[in-house]
């Protein structure tokens, strides 16, 4: 979806430098406005880990040891 004719230019043109621009709604934020090579590296990250990524998994994996589910992890960090 395309909102850009209705953004104030001033918007467009902080992201076109690179800026990121965060949409609030009262205190919440909605949305953030990024530019597209930001777009594409969110969009790579959410399918494939980096190289490092993979890294820290595998050597995780063979330490072994008991696996912490998702939840619990998310939990201790507060999110």
């Amino acid at each position: 979806m395309s909102i850009g004719a209705s953004l104030p230019d001033n918007v467009l043109e902080r992201v076109a430098r690179g800026e990121r621009v965060v949409v609030r709604k009262g205190r919440k934020v909605v949305a953030a406005i990024v530019t597209p090579a930001d777009l594409k590296a969110l969009e790579i990250r959410t399918v494939r880990p980096t190289k490092v990524e993979t890294e820290a998994i595998r050597k995780a994996r063979a330490e072994g040891g008991t696996p912490i589910p998702w939840e619990t992890v998310r939990r201790r960090a507060g999110l």
